[in-house]
């Protein structure tokens, strides 16, 4: 038995006294000084967040002014379609692009306008877009090309797939240019009335 006052009794209950100390400190004021310093790094984080937001809000003013600007300004209005209803704008499109493939010599296979979609960010915007397939040579290609990139309203090609078009060679068609099979997706943009 532990006789009191004893060596082995005082180290036994230094002992149990560390432990229990431990034990308060592990169990009960480590997690509060943890919660405490993400807390603290939590309203930091918030503290310059709002610093951000607060700088943000005092630009607001200069860039409506901006914003109407812009709008007032028709100078850029010419690079956009004239009509902004969906099925107008598509048909707008359809005729730019095959009177485009047209006066550069091609000939247009089927043309199929493409759903229009209301852009979500930025200004107020429809795209729309056809889906178009046409023959031609290499020259007429690159004029077609060189047309959709350069010409107003801003038209953009989306995707392009050229190919050989299937054709024999005859004796006379020898020294004439391969023709060529064409896809491409053009779009353009329309400004919505906000």
């Amino acid at each position: 038995m532990l006789q009191p006052g004893s060596l082995v009794s005082r180290t036994l209950a230094l002992a149990i006294l560390a432990a229990l100390v431990l034990g308060v400190f592990l169990f009960a004021i480590e997690p509060a000084m943890s919660t405490y310093q993400n807390n603290r790094d939590e309203i930091a984080r918030s503290k310059q967040l709002l610093q951000r937001y607060e700088a943000l809000i005092a630009e607001r003013p200069g860039l409506i002014e901006r914003i109407e600007a812009l709008d007032a300004d028709d100078s850029n209005a010419i690079a956009f379609l004239e009509n902004t209803d969906e099925a107008l704008a598509g048909v707008e499109l359809q005729d730019l692009v095959s009177t485009v493939v047209d006066t550069a010599g091609g000939s247009v296979k089927s043309i199929q306008v493409l759903p229009a979609i209301d852009v979500e960010e930025g200004p107020p915007l429809r795209k729309s877009g056809v889906k178009l397939r046409f023959s031609a040579d290499i020259d007429m290609l690159a004029e077609t090309l060189f047309e959709l990139e350069t010409m107003e309203p801003l038209l953009f090609i989306d995707q392009l797939q050229v190919t050989a078009a299937r054709t024999r060679q005859g004796r006379n068609k020898a020294d004439m240019a391969p023709e060529l099979d064409v896809r491409i997706d053009v779009f353009s943009f329309a400004r919505l009335v906000p």
